[in-house]
Formats: structure tokens, C-alpha cells, sequence
């Protein structure tokens, strides 16, 4: 909040200094002495890190094409904002859409030629039932009369 609005005030950037020490302080003494240790939670964190990234600067494009609409000298920097901004938007739902974290898809990983793949063990799969117990060749024996 403090990065969307300090180009609008520089006394925000005087707040926000003094709110991230206060911030360092407090954290510091939490992390080590009342939280506990936590398990890997495989990059939510990031992700969501990301997320906010993009929702921050989201506000930030829209809180630019409002300034440049008030106090520019024309329409002519607003239309570049509002660019920036639609195009802002494109890239937002690409992240969601196209960017699958959580799970990686079947045939991303099959395709997937550096990945050391287990050689199978058998050339087919063949079932116990049909194979005859003294040479351990298929046998004659129809699935309709077990």
C-alpha cells in the first residue's frame, strides 16, 4: 500500500519507513521466540506472495489512470495508463489460468523427456489366472468357464 501511494505523497514514504521498522521489530521477536517451526508447505506462500504482487499493482495502474485523469495536461497520458492497465489485466488472468502450481498435469509429466521414467519390468501384463501352473504358459482355459 505504502509503494501504490508514495508517488502520490512523500510523507507516505515517511509513514511507511517507520511502519516497516515497528514491523521488523515485532516479526523479529515472533518468528524466534513464539512461532514454531513449520512444515514445507510447498511455495503457497510464493504464490500468494505473487498474487498480492499483482492485486498491489492492479490498484496502482488504476490509482494512476484516476491521477493522470484529474491533473494531466490531456486524455492523451490517461489512454496510456488505461493500456497499461487493460494490459495489466491480461497478464493477471494469464497467472491464474495458465499457471498451474499446485498440480502438474498428466501429460506434462509423460511427455517429459528429462524425467528418469522406471523401465518397465514385464513386456505385457498378463493375467494370473490364465497361466497354467506347470510351465507358466497361457493356457486354453476360457474366462467363461473359470
Amino acid at each position: 500500500i505504502a509503494l501504490v501511494f508514495c508517488s502520490l505523497s512523500p510523507l507516505v514514504s515517511l509513514l511507511a519507513f517507520v511502519n516497516f521498522a515497528v514491523c521488523r521489530l515485532v516479526y523479529g521477536y515472533l518468528l524466534v521466540f513464539a512461532e514454531e517451526r513449520k512444515p514445507d508447505t510447498g511455495g503457497v506462500f510464493f504464490a500468494q506472495q505473487l498474487e498480492h504482487l499483482m492485486k498491489a499493482l492492479f490498484v496502482y495502474a488504476a490509482l494512476m489512470v484516476g491521477v493522470l485523469l484529474r491533473r494531466g495536461p490531456g486524455y492523451g497520458p490517461v489512454y496510456i495508463a488505461a493500456g497499461a492497465l487493460l494490459y495489466h489485466m491480461r497478464a493477471y488472468r494469464k497467472f491464474h489460468v495458465w499457471y498451474c502450481w499446485e498440480n502438474l498435469p498428466f501429460e506434462e509429466i509423460v511427455d517429459d523427456e528429462s524425467c528418469d521414467k522406471r523401465p518397465s519390468r514385464a513386456s505385457a501384463y498378463v493375467q494370473a489366472e490364465l497361466l497354467d501352473d506347470s510351465d507358466g504358459s497361457l493356457t486354453a482355459r476360457s474366462l467363461a468357464n473359470p
